[in-house]
């Protein structure tokens, strides 16, 4: 069961860097490479869905930050067909590039999101979970992308 979480998460570093699981994912640009880690320095993991309003507000800013900041980003959405998805995403005017479905269920617990959503999980070089944001992040804040820059490289 997914809920969803409060506004106003933080990112938090986690004490032991854990390798980022298997994910079962279907892209939403054809031919565009489900390997999310491969030839990868970093990126951030995120996870939303169409029904879920916090993801609705986050998703376009931190696209917009991670294309300004110059990282890596992979959006999950736990939506069970692409066509709401592709119709969210061309009403908002965000690019599918990096935008995939999960196939079948996601497991959580390896994911350490607690089945709360949104979540992002800051990833380093090497695939390992650095930090992770259970909730609507305040992505427009500088401070929160240098911490980023700091986990993912």
């Amino acid at each position: 069961m997914t809920s969803l979480a409060p506004p106003t998460a933080q990112l938090t570093p986690l004490t032991v860097a854990r390798a980022v699981p298997e994910l079962s994912l279907v892209s939403m640009t054809p031919g565009y490479s489900t390997d999310i880690l491969a030839n990868s320095n970093g990126l951030l993991l995120h996870f939303w869905a169409t029904w879920c309003p916090p993801c609705l507000r986050e998703l376009p800013l931190l696209l917009a930050g991670c294309r300004a900041a110059g990282f890596s980003h992979a959006a999950v959405s736990l939506d069970k067909t692409s066509d709401v998805v592709e119709r969210y995403l061309d009403g908002m005017g965000v690019p599918a590039s990096n935008i995939f479905l999960q196939e079948g269920t996601l497991e959580t617990d390896g994911l350490l999101m607690g089945g709360i959503l949104p979540a992002t999980l800051v990833v380093d070089r090497a695939g390992n979970v650095r930090a992770r944001g259970i909730g609507e992040i305040e992505w427009r804040s500088l401070e929160r992308w240098s911490l980023v820059a700091k986990w993912v490289r």
